[in-house]
């Protein structure tokens, strides 16, 4: 009994010592290169003068940085127009790491906005953005403003409700799970899978199904384990500020994986099979992601795995 443990843990550390490693390094303070007003206007798609009517945290589904990415939507009133055509309000994204702008209710900014997906407007510190006490310079260079020629209202605009929450975070999954990259990772994984259970299922009578089922539960368990501990604690990109997001990732993340040990150690299928299905929603969404978090969905075929031989070996000793 104690060389199998001693066993068991040889294996698992080495998983728990790649999870931690993976976890991305504190990111420096926001270094920007040096850009004159001129140049910052001929970069952006709109520079205005606006105040700020409203912020709201949202998901971004074009973050590259971490499992569950963030912004800022920020609500502005336009009130006079350097470069560009807007109405009256529009609505500009910012950054949740450092080089976003900390926009203030009530108060006004000089604005340089780029559009780096069609339809939106975003900015950040390297842009030129800064409040308009801030800006004489800026103002003195560039053209003379003009007031906005069309109005808008887009109070409704910031998704305050649950319903507009979840679709935005369904949009935001679909558009990283479509993506060629996302599909070639899950496809792997699927592949492995396939493989494994084909040569678990031909090789059945000569492997340590018992044995073997708890190793590979217990690693894939514990990885995750710590993988969603970091994303709580130590992940700088993105930590998890939302109350949503802290449930989410405890309710879906950690509490299946803490299931695939327990069902590891007594060797439950039905409590691996609970795992795998439970540990499924959040584990595929991070899987598409381009951050490290993504290898959280190692551990859904690893679940799978452990089931099929602890199914087969409870099978093979109930004849």
């Amino acid at each position: 009994m104690r060389k199998r443990w001693i066993w068991m843990m040889t294996l698992l550390l080495p998983l728990t010592a790649l999870a931690w490693a993976a976890f991305p390094h504190p990111c420096a303070a926001c270094s920007c290169a040096a850009v004159t007003p001129l140049q910052a206007a001929e970069q952006a798609a709109a520079v205005f003068e606006g105040k700020v009517l409203g912020i709201r945290e949202t998901y971004d589904p074009y973050d590259e940085s971490g499992a569950i990415g963030r912004r800022y939507a920020v609500r502005l009133e336009v009130d006079s127009i350097r470069k560009g055509e807007l109405p009256s309000e529009a609505i500009v994204y910012t950054g949740f790491h450092s080089c976003g702008i900390d926009f203030k209710q009530g108060e006004t900014y000089l604005v340089y906005a780029q559009e780096r997906h069609p339809g939106e407007l975003e900015t950040h510190l390297c842009a030129g953005t800064k409040a308009l006490t801030d800006a004489r310079d800026d103002l003195a260079l560039l053209p003379v403003g003009v007031k906005p020629s069309t109005q808008a209202d887009l109070s409704g605009s910031l998704m305050t409700e649950v319903p507009g929450w979840l679709a935005l975070y369904a949009k935001q999954a679909w558009n990283k799970l479509t993506q060629p990259h996302a599909l070639a990772k899950l496809g792997l994984l699927a592949l492995g899978f396939a493989i494994a259970c084909a040569f678990v299922a031909t090789k059945r009578k000569r492997l340590p199904l018992y044995s073997l089922s708890r190793v590979i539960g217990l690693c894939g368990g514990v990885y995750s384990s710590a993988l969603w501990v970091s994303l709580i604690w130590l992940n700088p990109y993105a930590p998890l500020s939302n109350p949503g997001e802290w449930l989410a990732v405890l309710l879906f993340g950690l509490a299946p994986a803490l299931l695939a040990i327990v069902s590891s150690v007594r060797r439950r299928p039905w409590g691996m099979l609970a795992a795998l299905l439970w540990a499924a929603p959040l584990s595929l969404y991070v899987a598409a992601t381009p951050g490290v978090f993504r290898w959280a969905g190692v551990a859904l075929p690893l679940y799978m795995l452990a089931w099929l031989m602890m199914k087969l070996h409870k099978d093979s000793s109930a004849r």
